[in-house]
């Protein structure tokens, strides 16, 4: 029997929106893993959102964080983008990666299926 692996990048055509960003680092960098060299930065060093919004729910299998900056986050789930109380919240803790020396995480999210996610 074969196994097939597919990695989709459910937030390609999603829209980013950024509590603040650079101006050479726009929040839409984080719709792509694959450039890594091309980050989102914020102009602030207060804690920062990034809210993704896909359209509709979206039931996302994984959830990475690469070459971040920062050692710890909350990725969070709501139907709305109104954040007082969202329906799903999950705080991570990134570790160094050996080669580049930057701060990843990967989270495998437990029913996660809502149209805005918020990375704080």
């Amino acid at each position: 029997m074969a196994v097939k692996l597919s990695l989709v990048n459910l937030a390609a055509t999603a829209t980013v929106t950024p509590s603040t960003e650079a101006a050479l680092y726009p929040g839409t960098n984080a719709r792509q893993p694959e450039r890594p060299m091309t980050p989102w930065r914020t102009t602030a060093t207060s804690q920062q959102t990034l809210v993704v919004n896909f359209g509709a729910a979206t039931a996302l299998d994984v959830v990475a964080v690469v070459r971040a900056n920062y050692t710890a986050a909350t990725i969070q789930g709501h139907a709305t983008d109104a954040w007082g109380a969202p329906s799903y919240s999950q705080a991570i803790t990134l570790a160094r990666s050996p080669v580049s020396g930057r701060y990843q995480y990967g989270l495998l999210p437990v029913a996660f299926n809502y149209q805005f996610l918020r990375l704080v």
